[in-house]
């Protein structure tokens, strides 16, 4: 026991990280910022431009702390940069009252964009469950837009890939019935269905991403 102890303390002299727990929880300005990214999604698909403008300046009372929480935990710096954009984008678009699916979309990759940041934090959902979530929100949205320039057909493709990466995951996990569903409704969406199907699939993975979510808690 006394020479595991010694070697402990060679570790922390040579290396004071090398024995340090990962952080707990995501800082909660972070947290906070992500939640209401994707809660403001429902606010501009309902109209509701007041309820948006409220949560979008909710938003922008934490864009600096969020900047600085990137920038420490050492994410690219194009992550700043772009978090920043974002927020002018949604900001400028929620003024104009004009664009709910676009304001949509800015939303959106405001979630994405803070997934990442979750990785050096403890957290007990595989971070391609949250990865499915932005995923099913952006087809949801993208097949509302007319002309998407074949983004949808991209995000899909994604959605296979990050799904592929995370099946085994679930199967170990005894999620089975969940995992073929997931499998039926990707296979479904990449054969170029209907808008309204696409919309309709897209909603099916954001309600199988709770069940996913369920196996690990």
């Amino acid at each position: 026991m006394k020479k595991y102890f010694g070697i402990a303390l060679i570790l922390v002299a040579l290396f004071p990280n090398a024995l340090a727990k990962s952080p707990t929880s995501l800082p909660e300005n972070a947290d906070f910022v992500a939640e209401k990214a994707e809660d403001v999604i429902d606010f501009y698909i309902k109209g509701d431009w007041p309820g948006a403008q409220a949560i979008v300046e909710s938003m922008s009372l934490k864009e600096k702390s969020v900047v600085a929480i990137l920038r420490n935990n050492q994410m690219p710096g194009s992550s700043a940069d772009n978090f920043y954009y974002f927020m002018f984008r949604l900001k400028a678009l929620t003024q104009q009252k004009k664009d709910p699916i676009q304001s949509a979309l800015v939303a959106n990759q405001i979630t994405n964009l803070l997934i990442d940041l979750h990785e050096p934090y403890a957290h007990q959902v595989p971070l391609q469950v949250a990865r499915m979530d932005y995923l099913g929100r952006e087809i949801v949205l993208l097949a509302r837009v007319s002309n998407n320039c074949g983004l949808l057909n991209r995000r899909i493709a994604e959605l296979d890939r990050v799904w592929k990466s995370l099946r085994e995951t679930i199967l170990k996990k005894g999620g089975e019935k969940v995992a073929s569903q997931v499998d039926q409704v990707i296979k479904e969406m990449q054969k170029g269905v209907s808008g309204q199907q696409m919309v309709r699939g897209g909603n099916t993975i954001l309600d199988l991403v709770d069940e996913l979510e369920a196996l690990f808690k």
